[in-house]
């Protein structure tokens, strides 16, 4: 005589498998988001790069009206379709966000590194041609003491304090948020790397490295 199964026993098979759909949907859905990332960082280096070779074309060129095209003395704003006119990425169509699949209508910032004595590239969904958020800069000197003091300037512009965080790290620190508009008094060692960053929101809009 054959015996089915009792209801105990078939509630803890759809238990037992409803663990294992869990658990393969969580596995499934972090390897779809980390191809995603990658994918995303991907299409971001290739549009920085297609920057730099339009800086490296278009450097001190002259627009059609007389003004400067690129300048070591200002953030540049390099847009998507910039890039595709000129030819400096393939594609022709809409690119998207592969995160999120939303168009990316953002830029690429270059600023001008005085240590590095080149550009530095940044792509940006936001902010792109807020001249108002500036770069911050970073003042490097020597003291007496073999250290190096470090000052870093952002933009002092009170009706956009609402909403962004100026923030900077010293080497590996953890970010320290400034409170106003420049910071003063830092001392570190040779080689140790000075980052300032602008941010809003889940948006990094300005970043800027030295090296003392």
């Amino acid at each position: 005589m054959k015996r089915g199964f009792t209801l105990i026993e078939l509630l803890a098979v759809i238990t037992l498998l409803i663990i294992i759909l869990t658990i393969t949907f969580s596995v499934i859905n972090n390897v779809l988001k980390d191809s995603r990332e990658n994918t995303y960082e991907t299409q971001i280096s290739t549009l920085e790069n297609a920057a730099k070779r339009y800086i490296s074309d278009n450097i001190q060129g002259i627009a059609d009206d007389g003004s400067s095209v690129i300048s070591r003395d200002k953030d540049n704003f390099i847009t998507i379709s910039a890039l595709q006119k000129g030819g400096y990425i393939n594609s022709k169509s809409i690119i998207k966000n592969p995160k999120d699949e939303r168009t990316m209508t953002g830029c690429v910032v270059a600023a001008y590194s005085n240590t590095y004595n080149q550009f530095q590239y940044l792509y940006t969904d936001y902010g792109c041609m807020n001249e108002k958020v500036f770069t911050p800069k970073i003042t490097i000197t020597k003291n007496d003491n073999g250290k190096y003091n470090v000052a870093i300037k952002y933009p002092n512009v009170m009706d956009m304090m609402d909403g962004f965080r100026y923030v900077y790290r010293l080497g590996k620190e953890d970010d320290i948020e400034v409170q106003g508009s420049e910071v003063t008094g830092l001392s570190v060692t040779s080689g140790t790397k000075i980052t300032a960053e602008i941010q809003r929101g889940e948006y990094l809009i300005r970043q800027i490295t030295e090296i003392a």
